[in-house]
């Protein structure tokens, strides 16, 4: 938002007015959701300063257009992460139902698995049923949140989720055997249930 009395908002605005203060451009809506809050007050201001907003004044035949694009809210950045994070996680669980597949081909079994922690097929159907239980439920979460305009350190918790359903999938396909505890499937786990409880609250929080 602009203080009054600053040199660099006053800057701002001559910029703004520079380079949106053209002839016959579309008015400033001030029901439009797509508009920044920087951008009302800015319009505000520009309307206090003796220039109505999209509309001919006496003095001016000019017309003002705030385009959201002018000054971006920190939403859009947001709801770009949470759209590439959930395409990333809906790439897991479709990747690792593509390995089950030609692991199935490759071993001649169309159904089912052998009980064995430490088989290829058992290891990668485990890694496959956990992201499936938890991807999609996850990237809904982000596109409700990333949505709503949440605050920017929420880009942070869908990175670290979206690394944790990896982390936990190549600890499942890589360790040793599934009888044991590995590191990667522990932190992949713990940092399931960290962000997607807050995702949780985020999204309840929106209400």
């Amino acid at each position: 938002m602009l203080r009054s009395g600053h040199a660099r908002d006053t800057d701002t605005l001559d910029a703004f007015r520079a380079r949106f203060g053209t002839e016959g451009t579309p008015g400033y809506f001030a029901g439009d959701p797509h508009w920044t809050a920087a951008g009302h007050a800015l319009a505000a201001e520009l309307a206090d300063d003796g220039t109505r907003s999209g509309r001919p004044t006496g003095a001016s035949n000019r017309c003002i257009e705030w385009p959201a694009r002018a000054l971006p809210a920190q939403g859009g950045l947001v709801m770009t992460v949470a759209i590439v994070c959930s395409a990333l996680l809906g790439l897991l669980v479709f990747g690792l139902g593509l390995l089950v597949s030609l692991q199935r081909v490759s071993t001649d079994r169309a159904i089912g698995y052998e009980p064995d922690p430490k088989g290829r097929l058992h290891k990668l159907v485990r890694a496959h049923a956990n992201a499936a239980e938890y991807g999609p439920m996850m990237a809904v979460l982000m596109l409700l949140v990333g949505s709503h305009d949440p605050a920017s350190w929420m880009v942070w918790t869908f990175v670290v989720a979206t690394a944790c359903r990896y982390l936990h999938a190549a600890g499942r396909i890589t360790c040793a055997t599934l009888a044991r505890p590995n590191p990667l499937r522990f932190m992949g786990a713990t940092g399931t249930y960290l962000t997607g409880l807050t995702l949780v609250v985020a999204t309840l929080l929106r209400l």
